[in-house]
């Protein structure tokens, strides 16, 4: 088991999980955008990504106003 913790919140997750699997288990529905660590991952990196233990996941909606 890794823990990491998304939006603030720790998750325990199995070894080996990637950030597609991660993301199912959270409650945020697309579009958003997320960054590990700080650093932005674009979406088609998604399913090749293995978290590792301690990831820091930032998961953002976008804001519609004006």
């Amino acid at each position: 088991m890794i823990e990491v913790l998304i939006n603030q919140q720790p998750i325990s997750l199995p070894a080996c999980v990637t950030l597609t699997q991660a993301l199912a288990q959270s409650t945020m529905r697309p579009p958003f955008a997320v960054a590990i660590n700080q650093q932005f991952v674009p979406r088609s990196h998604y399913e090749g990504r293995v978290l590792k233990n301690g990831d820091v996941i930032d998961v953002v909606a976008p804001i519609t106003g004006g």
